[in-house]
């Protein structure tokens, strides 16, 4: 995911999954959100983003590729030192993240229905920032 510059709020990313589930052998997407990323005055923080894109058939003679659009929301914790909000912006931060994200999805191929999926995630995550750019 990439969000510059540090001032906004909203990030953009891509999304590659492969694994064989009755749904889909991969995934190809792109997601778009906004985000409360942990200030210096707390640990927890929030997003809300919207996903699409393809996937490909989980059986390649009983299903067709199709395509998923879905939103999600997660919880961000911040794990490492808060800092002071007096402090200097360092020019390098890494910032490690445990994720607890909740999703819904709808999956579309040709001669099917539409298909709901629910899904949760338990993710670490580590954010690298700079104060060097703007």
């Amino acid at each position: 995911m990439l969000q510059l510059p540090r001032g906004y709020q909203t990030f953009a990313g891509i999304e590659w999954t492969r694994s064989r589930t009755p749904s889909d052998a991969w995934r190809l997407g792109m997601l778009y959100g906004y985000t409360t990323l942990p200030t210096a005055t707390g640990r927890l923080a929030w997003e809300v983003s919207a996903r699409g894109g393809l996937l490909g058939a989980a059986n390649e003679t009983s299903s067709s590729p199709g395509g998923f659009g879905g939103a999600r929301v997660a919880m961000l914790v911040n794990l490492g030192d808060t800092p002071e909000p007096w402090q200097a912006d360092s020019p390098f931060v890494a910032r490690y993240l445990i994720v607890v994200d909740a999703g819904v999805n709808g999956l579309a191929r040709s001669g099917s229905p539409l298909e709901a999926e629910f899904s949760s995630r338990l993710l670490f995550r580590i954010h690298l920032s700079s104060a060097l750019l703007p």
